[in-house]
């Protein structure tokens, strides 16, 4: 199912995505760009897709700073912008939040 997200064209947005992208002015097709084009990290039994400056600078601004947050199966679970996301991401806790959800 992780296909979906390197191929985006039918991808799933949670509930909480689709108020976030409202909320925050973001374009659907940005989102699809970060998860093209963006850096992976896979922490916290979550994947990050991060917008660096150098893949967004060929962009634009619409997409600097870009954070996608997307479940293994493919659904995205929010979307956000953060200045120093790579930094505070590889920062946060090592923990993997699909243990706690077991539980």
């Amino acid at each position: 199912m992780l296909d979906t997200l390197h191929n985006p064209s039918p991808v799933a947005l949670s509930h909480h995505a689709k108020t976030r992208l409202i909320q925050r002015g973001i374009k659907f097709a940005d989102v699809e760009f970060t998860l093209r084009h963006g850096k992976r990290i896979y922490k916290q039994g979550l994947i990050f897709y991060i917008m660096i400056d150098k893949v967004a600078s060929n962009r634009g601004e619409s997409v600097k700073n870009l954070v996608v947050l997307a479940t293994h199966d493919g659904c995205i679970v929010t979307v956000y912008k953060e200045k120093n996301a790579l930094k505070k991401i590889k920062r946060a806790l090592k923990y993997d939040l699909r243990s706690l959800q077991a539980s």
